[in-house]
């Protein structure tokens, strides 16, 4: 009797842990977590049968459970490397430094009209909501401020891109104005601040390749629900047509685009932004723009 209840316990220890194991695997699985979130789900629910074991003080279990662990860690290894390469996540290895503009040393940025809505929050929340979809999709998120009222120059939000060594640097804006419509803006040419002059050729023309792909991704996501603005140089806004280019493209040397959401004086763009719907879908098409992009730059490679 004695040696069968060691086997039982050795048996119940070796198949409980995968089980408890894989448990909570399927809890990741369930909240979309993946990264560390993943393996503490899983982690956390391993542990219940070993404090139940020491608990008891039950040898035989004890030594199941730690064939367990051993069993687990080879399917492990066997399986999930494998796993990985068959479905790979679509931004896997794409580091996007993301940019939401303003407070920065030329402005706070605009206010709609009714003065209820301001640009900097606009492009803090649209970025928070963006930020966990790319990162869903297994993208590198690096964000230029931590927090909605934080004052940053545009030159070090380029500097924070380049630390990055980002895919691209994109920067969430709201115009303002008697337009209306969506925009994509890129460094056309070379402009001067500071002493400095940039961006490189090399980065002009990345930033243009980017452009004319996240755009057209971004608008069909949008499928109408704002005028479709078109892509334009950075020599086109008021300060690049001063500097040659934006201050956060001079100083980058990464693709860098600059992407006017809406017009937040327009009543049209103001009325859809002005919701949780409308910053969801602004997401949504940044996403798909950012996605478009990737493709691109894995086929120029």
């Amino acid at each position: 009797m004695f040696q069968r209840a060691n086997v039982a316990g050795f048996l119940q220890g070796l198949f409980v842990l995968p089980l408890c194991a894989l448990f909570g695997g399927l809890i990741a699985l369930l909240f979309h977590a993946h990264g560390f979130g993943l393996w503490a789900c899983v982690g956390f629910c391993a542990l219940f049968p070993i404090f139940g074991a020491l608990k008891t003080k039950q040898k035989s279990l004890l030594a199941g459970l730690l064939a367990g662990v051993i069993v687990s860690a080879v399917l492990l290894i066997a399986l999930v490397p494998a796993h990985a390469q068959e479905n790979p996540l679509p931004l896997s290895g794409f580091v996007v430094c993301l940019d939401p503009g303003h407070v920065s040393e030329t402005s706070a940025g605009t206010v709609s009209r009714n003065g209820r809505l301001t640009e900097a929050h606009v492009n803090w929340v649209v970025a928070q909501r963006l930020t966990r979809l790319l990162q869903a999709e297994g993208a590198t998120v690096v964000p230029t401020k931590l927090r909605e009222s934080q004052v940053v120059a545009n030159r070090r939000r380029a500097e924070i891109a380049n630390a990055a060594h980002a895919n691209l640097f994109l920067r969430l804006h709201c115009d303002s104005g008697e337009q209306s419509g969506i925009a994509t803006y890129y460094p056309d040419r070379q402009g001067r601040r500071f002493g400095v002059t940039g961006p490189s050729t090399e980065v002009m023309q990345a930033s243009r390749r980017a452009a004319q792909h996240f755009h057209p991704a971004l608008c069909a996501a949008l499928q109408g629900a704002l005028k479709d603005d078109g892509i334009k140089g950075d020599s086109q806004t008021g300060v690049g047509g001063k500097q040659g280019a934006l201050t956060g493209s001079i100083f980058s040397r990464v693709p860098a685009l600059t992407i006017e959401m809406c017009v937040l004086t327009n009543s049209h763009d103001y009325r859809f932004i002005n919701t949780a719907v409308g910053e969801d879908r602004m997401a949504h098409a940044l996403l798909a723009g950012v996605e478009a992009a990737a493709l691109q730059e894995k086929d120029v490679r």
